[in-house]
């Protein structure tokens, strides 16, 4: 089981008004001309046994088990994976 630091990010000031609110990220916020918005600092969360974080071509940060992808969103206040049919929600380390 691998940990992973993620940070609770909230966009006080978007292109559209749709972008503003709470979501979850592998990396701490940076504002921009067109952004605003703060990060929590980050907590240390536990990944399920076989994921891994890993570089996307763009040299993103993701979330992997093998070669499946799974996006990093929310449910309620906490962070969750998916990739369309697996669900996971992680638990912060202790």
């Amino acid at each position: 089981m691998s940990i992973v630091k993620i940070y609770k990010v909230t966009i006080t000031k978007g292109y559209q008004i749709s972008e503003q609110g709470t979501n979850f990220s592998l990396t701490p916020w940076r504002s921009n001309i067109d952004y605003e918005g703060f990060d929590d600092g980050g907590s240390d969360y536990k990944l399920p046994e076989g994921f891994e974080v890993g570089e996307t071509i763009d040299e993103a940060l993701a979330i992997y088990k093998g070669n499946d992808y799974y996006s990093l969103t929310k449910f309620y206040n906490n962070p969750m994976i998916t990739n369309g049919f697996d669900t996971i929600i992680l638990k912060k380390s202790n």
